[in-house]
């Protein structure tokens, strides 16, 4: 086959995105030495023209007006300032696969606007790495490996590759984060693995990953097989859970505005532009004071006296003149305002995780922690009181390890060079079908990709002419808490009597997206919404008419 100029890994953040590649010239250079995490051009908080940041913050500013859109530090200072509400957006990769969309008005014309999803919005932020690759190495970059939430449903993981086909790549896969990270470690790329990795039998490992906007869990049973390459069994996946760095930032901003108003009227009484501003910059504060905060207080944790004597001053315009001022904020206010968060939430997948194995906590011999969010002081606390002092926590890079693990993976599917991964995995959720009023087992979440299977259809009532097919993400078979993922009703060629059954194939491909085809009808049916585009969408779609960057 012929091989890409580079194995290419994008880590599609909720905050930050990054890309890593591996590349060799010749056929014995060292793979792992030829990793790295490559610059993505953006424009600086300043507006100037930034080639060496290897970090883009995942925000987008839009100025329809020049037919011009910004990614990276630039549109997030424009978010930060709350100068431009209307026209900025963050956070989109918690919102992909829905049906959300952006309304962006033009700036000297606000009457004037434009739809955007989050297909699209995605689609920008991956454009920019791939043209800043291609203009580092003056070639067209077709192929990459993006990484996506273990917890990402067969909606949420087609959207991205749409928006990665939108960008300009014509052959993507997805890798789950955790297994990213894990394949990362694995590789040495922490240093030189201690010769306890694996015993002989294989050990139980729990991937903690918790980024800006998305917390997963994983815990694999790995051991090493004759060859010497490494054998994963994907023991329990945590169900999706919406939490990271961005709840943290809610949670202090929510501290900020509630001192504020309690000297000044409710913000809900200023215009939505204005509400929009002011929590713009009360979030954007709020991250940076969590980030100094953080950093402050892991400084002291070894001197008791000096953490209790910590304190940070919070001062910061909102708008028009208004401050915050002279809030302060300690080690014990700061546990309080994340107290929800920390004992009620992020320990919540982890006990499903054991739970869904079989697995007692003290069968787990290494904790691997990773994602923008994993070395906040309050997640290392939790984690260390949970599993006590006799697991190690292994913190792996939180920036880079999950792009350079599926670059690790795209070079893996081409030379078998690099210590393989031999991945039992499967789903975080069952997935439903709606029979009637009942929902049906439809695919059990212990299914490994790349599989097929039939589930029989029983018609419920007589004269059955159309079948219903809307599937369904969810654990335990709690209706209530089901995601309703896309589906559509499809004629039949006569009409069905009570009881008769109808064979639905199915297959759940490698990325974890599911297919479906009814013998019946005698050809493939899609119930994606986001389905492939073809190349006239592509080409047609609106945000090929704007300049980014």
């Amino acid at each position: 086959m012929a091989l890409p100029p580079f194995f290419c890994g994008i880590d599609l953040g909720t905050t930050n995105s990054t890309v890593s590649i591996i590349r060799t010239e010749r056929r014995r250079d060292e793979p792992m030495d030829n990793l790295e995490t490559r610059p993505i051009h953006q424009y600086d908080e300043d507006f100037h023209f930034d080639i060496n940041s290897k970090v883009l913050p995942s925000c987008i500013y839009f100025d329809l007006d020049n037919n011009r859109v910004y990614t990276g530090k630039y549109a997030k200072k424009m978010y930060a300032s709350g100068d431009r509400p209307m026209q900025t957006i963050r956070s989109v990769k918690t919102r992909i696969g829905g049906e959300s969309l952006v309304e962006i008005p033009k700036i000297g014309n606000p009457a004037e606007v434009e739809y955007f999803d989050m297909v699209q919005c995605s689609a920008l932020l991956i454009k920019t790495i791939r043209e800043s690759l291609q203009k580092q190495f003056n070639q067209d970059v077709e192929e990459a490996f993006i990484t996506v939430p273990a917890a990402f449903n067969t909606d949420e993981r087609q959207a991205t590759i749409n928006a990665a086909f939108l960008s300009g790549f014509k052959k993507v896969g997805i890798l789950d984060e955790p297994t990213a990270a894990l394949l990362y470690y694995i590789n040495g790329g922490e240093g030189d693995l201690s010769d306890d990795f694996m015993s002989d039998e294989g050990e139980y490992k729990l991937v903690y990953d918790i980024g800006g906007g998305t917390l997963d869990v994983s815990i694999a049973k790995v051991s090493e097989d004759d060859e010497g390459d490494v054998e994963i069994d994907i023991a329990a996946r945590s169900p999706r859970m919406d939490l990271g760095g961005d709840d943290f930032d809610q949670y202090l901003a929510a501290y900020f505005l509630s001192e504020f108003e309690k000297s000044r009227e409710s913000i809900e009484e200023r215009s939505k532009e204005d509400q929009c501003r002011i929590i713009a910059r009360i979030v954007s504060q709020a991250e940076n004071y969590k980030i100094e905060m953080n950093k402050a207080i892991k400084q002291r944790l070894g001197d008791p006296k000096k953490l209790k004597r910590l304190k940070k001053y919070v001062n910061f315009e909102i708008i028009n003149n208004m401050y915050i001022q002279d809030i302060v904020i300690t080690k014990k206010i700061s546990d309080e305002i994340f107290s929800g968060l920390v004992n009620g939430k992020i320990l919540k997948p982890v006990e499903k995780s054991l739970k869904d194995s079989k697995l007692d906590k003290s069968q787990i011999s290494e904790v691997l922690i990773t994602g923008g969010m994993s070395n906040f002081y309050a997640v290392e606390e939790a984690l260390r009181r949970f599993f006590g002092s006799n697991i190690r926590l292994i913190q792996i890079d939180s920036v880079t390890s999950v792009s350079k693990g599926a670059a690790i993976h795209h070079y893996n599917n081409y030379y078998e060079k690099l210590r393989k991964i031999k991945l039992k995995d499967r789903m975080a959720d069952d997935i439903f079908i709606k029979v009637g009023n009942e929902f049906k087992m439809f695919i059990q979440r212990t299914t490994k990709p790349d599989t097929n299977g039939i589930f029989k259809y029983t018609i419920p009532e007589d004269g059955f002419a159309d079948l219903s097919v809307f599937l369904y993400s969810g654990t335990e078979n709690k209706p209530e808490d089901f995601k309703v993922l896309d589906g559509k009703f499809v004629p039949l060629n006569r009409r069905y009597k009570k009881s008769e059954t109808i064979d639905i194939k199915w297959t759940l491909n490698k990325n974890k997206i599911i297919s479906i085809e009814i013998a019946e009808l005698g050809k493939k049916l899609t119930i994606q919404k986001n389905q492939y585009y073809t190349p006239d969408e592509i080409g047609e779609n609106f945000i090929q008419k704007l300049k980014i960057n």
